[in-house]
């Protein structure tokens, strides 16, 4: 902020989804009044925008606007929450990173951890002394002594500590606490294989009574839709639409037709889960009479990605080879692949994710209400054989 009033040059204030970049866009309203240098006339609360005294502006702008960051001038940016930011990569490369070439621009990004993602590569490249563009501040929640004025071994710390231990998530506690990357995704394909995994319609329609559709609207790939089945802990994957994002009468009409080639009706879905970027989405299946929730695939005590590392194994996930043809094709694509010159251990890549992110909505947030009834999620796979931890475990 200080940057932008001396120099006049705009700035934002960016956050995951409009909520939080409100509450960023509000604490820096209420930070430049204080300071004297906020134009009441020429800001607006309404419009996102902040005008200094003496030249400079602050914008707000939201990590999940489809177009509403491109185009703008660009100096300098605040963005909170970078790890919860859907597409956070994408938003960053084409959105923002062309306008900052332009202004030789700054840009702070403020972050908890989440796991093994564009933001853990750069504090990887950082840490290398590859990135001489950027730098590094790491800020433990113990090194506040205003809240934990015991530090590491601050009571509230320790008993915090200990409360992940008993659930076993220790390597959760580092991160959450301790601003360390720690939850590894992705090993869904650890042991993957096509040939003995993916199963006839009929083997894995069978005994299925309980039935969740996976809905993911898709930004620069094609949308989807997922039927999955359910016989106890035991997922199958059954049928799956692709399309192009469409209108909403479209895209429901797609949803209805997987429905109808597999003689259910709304009232047989147990719940339709869909991407949180779009809650009018939510909306719009819930006045067609399904029961609609957004998807969870970040919520980290679900663990999505760990449960089908027992895939193709009992009380694992069968993939449908007739109905779902995209989605076999999709698991395959998946990698191991080592960053040249990048410390640390090899890491999962993500070729294609349309049908895997569907699924992973509808499992995660499965799993996670599963947990709020006690059945945590982690002692079924732990159960059989997913390991859990830090990425070097």
């Amino acid at each position: 902020m200080a940057g932008t009033l001396v120099d006049g040059l705009p700035g934002c204030a960016l956050g995951p989804d409009y909520e939080k970049a409100d509450l960023v866009f509000s604490q820096c309203w209420v930070a430049a009044r204080k300071a004297g240098i906020l134009d009441d006339k020429a800001s607006s609360r309404y419009d996102g925008r902040i005008v200094l005294r003496g030249g400079g502006q602050i914008d707000r702008r939201s990590g999940d606007a489809k177009s509403g960051n491109v185009g703008f001038a660009l100096r300098r940016m605040v963005w909170d929450e970078v790890c919860r930011t859907h597409h956070g990569q994408r938003v960053w490369a084409q959105d923002f990173v062309p306008t900052f070439d332009d202004f030789s621009g700054e840009a702070l990004w403020i972050t908890t951890p989440s796991g093994w993602d564009h933001v853990q590569e750069l504090y990887q490249r950082i840490a290398g002394k590859i990135e001489p563009d950027w730098g590094l501040v790491v800020a433990p929640s113990w090194e506040n002594r205003y809240i934990y004025p015991g530090g590491r071994n601050d009571p509230k710390i320790l008993a915090r500590e200990k409360e992940y231990e008993q659930a076993g998530l220790p390597e959760l506690f580092l991160q959450e606490y301790g601003a360390e990357f720690r939850i590894l995704t992705g090993v869904i394909l650890r042991k993957w294989d096509p040939k003995k995994m993916v199963v006839g319609h009929s083997t894995a329609w069978a005994g299925c009574k309980t039935f969740y559709l996976g809905y993911d609207w898709g930004f620069d790939h094609p949308a989807v839709w997922v039927l999955l089945g359910r016989v106890g802990r035991d997922w199958r994957a059954l049928d799956e639409d692709y399309g192009t994002e469409e209108d909403p009468e479209r895209i429901m009409q797609r949803g209805l037709t997987i429905c109808h080639r597999n003689r259910l009706g709304p009232a047989q879905i147990e719940r339709v889960y869909y991407d949180p970027s779009r809650p009018e989405h939510g909306a719009m299946f819930r006045r067609h009479d399904f029961a609609a929730s957004p998807a969870k695939p970040y919520d980290v005590d679900s663990r999505v990605m760990a449960m089908a590392g027992a895939i193709g194994r009992p009380g694992g996930f069968l993939v449908n080879g007739d109905k779902c043809k995209r989605l076999p094709v999709e698991l395959s694509m998946w990698r191991w692949a080592q960053d040249a010159g990048t410390p640390g251990p090899r890491r999962p890549v993500k070729l294609n994710e349309d049908g895997v992110d569907a699924t992973a909505g509808v499992l995660s947030s499965v799993y996670a209400a599963d947990a709020r009834e006690g059945a945590t999620n982690v002692a079924y796979a732990q159960a059989r054989g997913v390991q859990f931890g830090s990425p070097r475990s």
